[in-house]
């Protein structure tokens, strides 16, 4: 990629590297975020430059743009550090116990093969399965409609099919379910900060 910069793109990229430590301190990966910090610093700011170098004033301001694409250089560069820190075990290890002959155990004797992708699996089922109970405890708070509107796209049913069971117009049911996303991530934001 080439980083040369015009002196406009200079001046945005100045004005708005406080965006890039703004982000990087919201993040909650901390294992990686302690131990990779200033990596995450840098490819914040190749993310602010490829911000500054694609901005198209006509379709937003930059410091929208330039939060995502720095939001978006912390994720790829997250996805390459668990990609690159994956654990591999060699088979040669040996492992306490003994096989009935008396020697020792390796992982090759046991025929046991990990596979790690399962364990990306238990990580998202159990995210699915704290934001459905988070989900739950919102819903408690909600009044009828909001509740049956949320069962019911929860099970699958499309808005317009939402719209016809409940006895409400399509757009009603938008307007709706836009409503109880935002009173939902701020409910979550709560208990997030009440945890933490």
């Amino acid at each position: 990629m080439n980083t040369k910069l015009t002196p406009e793109q200079e001046k945005l990229v100045t004005d708005n590297i406080r965006l890039v430590y703004y982000y990087f301190k919201k993040l909650h990966w901390n294992e990686f975020k302690q131990s990779h910090g200033d990596d995450f610093i840098a490819e914040g700011l190749l993310g602010l430059i490829k911000a500054a170098k694609t901005y198209d004033p006509a379709r937003c301001k930059f410091a929208t743009y330039a939060t995502r694409c720095i939001q978006n250089q912390f994720f790829m560069y997250l996805r390459w550090l668990r990609n690159k820190e994956a654990p591999t075990i060699p088979l040669s290890v040996v492992i306490n116990g003994h096989a009935p002959d008396g020697t020792e155990l390796t992982l090759a004797d046991t025929e046991i093969m990990v596979d790690w992708n399962s364990f990306e699996e238990i990580d998202k089922a159990m995210e699915k399965d704290y934001r459905d109970q988070l989900l739950d405890a919102f819903l408690k708070t909600r009044g009828g409609k909001d509740k049956e509107i949320i069962e019911l796209m929860r099970r699958g049913h499309k808005q317009k099919a939402v719209a016809e069971l409940v006895g409400i117009s399509q757009s009603y049911v938008s307007r709706r379910f836009r409503n109880i996303q935002t009173a939902f991530a701020k409910y979550k934001a709560r208990r997030e900060k009440d945890v933490a």
